[in-house]
């Protein structure tokens, strides 16, 4: 696919490359960096067709493992070039960064300034209140009024049009988010160093004699993460250069190379609070079935001896899962004539068969004792009866 990708570039550039030969050294310069940017972009093209057609289905074989560590290689490639590459196009290419300051995103040459929105309808000291907090939020490396100018990308910022500002003289960049450029090309390369020192151990441990093997399908899953928190690893500075404010250069550096050498740790822990904060499954208790049993108690009253009588009781389960009654046990002289185990489904009820016999005269009191799988279990029924 790169491959052809290069011979459509030539096919369709020729006239340019052929003009390298005859412009003068600025021309030249400038067709390099074009020819440059547009290699870069097939290239990108290319990878993201590829990920879709490598990673797509359920299972991985040997094979296409195979296929997807090379392309995870060639993606390191791809993320090096794209941390060096504005440093290419911008210098070479002039019209570019007319469209860079038009654009909603882009790479400029300046400083941020925070909106001046007033809200006239506010006290005096109630506005000076509110334009110090738009100014603190503004990292103070980027600041107009007490840095030196850099290149930044400004994403959603705005920047007055001036046609004449060709010559990479600085803008002043008016809200949005802007970040030093030096910080976001670090966090690509601490990402792609990262993911250069993973993607070898995923193939060692892909080894059956390794002691943490894992199989075809977990190697697949970790390597499209390794992918994601290379791609990750820019947001991931944009935000930790807001929340840290670095007050110095040296902790910009430190900052930007860590967030994107950590990005797969960052994401790690994102997705461990996302799941924390899920709704948890249904309890046991929800899920398992209830018991209710009338009566409470059975009088059997007056029983010649040795009788015998027989008296039922209703269980019943009102829960959503089946009710498996496991045991029935009565002493003295009780007894139960249901045959355990049984089950009673949910929204419906079943029937206890009970018999008292007397052997000899007298009032008799025990319990019918009732296990099964719901909670509280086990429960019990008072019998009563008088031998006569």
């Amino acid at each position: 696919m790169v491959v052809i990708g290069f011979g459509l570039l030539a096919f369709l550039y020729a006239d340019n490359i052929v003009a390298l030969l005859t412009e003068n050294e600025e021309g030249i310069q400038k067709n390099i960096a074009v020819v440059v940017v547009l290699v870069f972009s097939a290239f990108g093209l290319g990878l993201v067709v590829t990920f879709f057609w490598l990673f797509r289905g359920i299972d991985a074989d040997e094979g296409k493992l195979s296929k997807i560590i090379t392309y995870c290689y060639l993606f390191i490639v791809f993320s090096l070039s794209a941390s060096v590459l504005p440093f290419i196009a911008l210098p070479l290419i002039p019209t570019s960064y007319d469209s860079m300051t038009k654009s909603p995103i882009g790479i400029v040459a300046g400083c941020s300034v925070a909106p001046h929105v007033v809200d006239k309808s506010l006290p005096e000291a109630d506005q000076k209140a509110t334009q110090k907090a738009d100014e603190r939020s503004v990292p103070n490396e980027l600041r107009c009024d007490t840095n030196t100018d850099q290149w930044v990308v400004n994403i959603g910022g705005t920047i007055p049009r001036d046609p004449s500002n060709r010559d990479y003289r600085s803008v002043e960049v008016s809200g949005g988010l802007v970040v030093p450029l030096y910080a976001v090309v670090l966090s690509l390369m601490g990402a792609a160093v990262s993911m250069t020192r993973r993607v070898p151990e995923y193939q060692k441990r892909l080894s059956p004699g390794d002691p943490e093997h894992i199989n075809f399908d977990q190697a697949r899953e970790r390597l499209v993460f390794q992918i994601m928190q290379v791609v990750s690893a820019p947001l991931i500075v944009i935000t930790a250069y807001y929340l840290v404010d670095p007050e110095s250069r040296a902790s910009t550096i430190v900052l930007s190379f860590a967030s994107g050498f950590s990005s797969e740790t960052v994401l790690l822990l994102i997705r461990a609070i996302l799941e924390k904060m899920q709704p948890a499954s249904p309890t046991p208790a929800l899920r398992s079935p209830a018991v209710g049993v009338a009566p409470a108690m059975v009088d059997f009253g007056s029983v010649p001896v040795p009788g015998p009588v027989k008296k039922s009781i209703s269980i019943t389960n009102p829960g959503p899962a089946p009710l498996v009654v496991n045991a029935l046990t009565c002493s003295g002289e009780f007894s139960s004539l249901t045959p355990v185990p049984f089950n009673v489904a949910p929204q419906s009820s079943s029937v206890i068969e009970l018999e008292f016999k007397p052997t000899t005269a007298g009032a008799k009191h025990e319990k019918l004792t009732i296990a099964d799988n719901a909670i509280g279990s086990p429960r019990s029924v008072d019998l009563t009866g008088t031998g006569t």
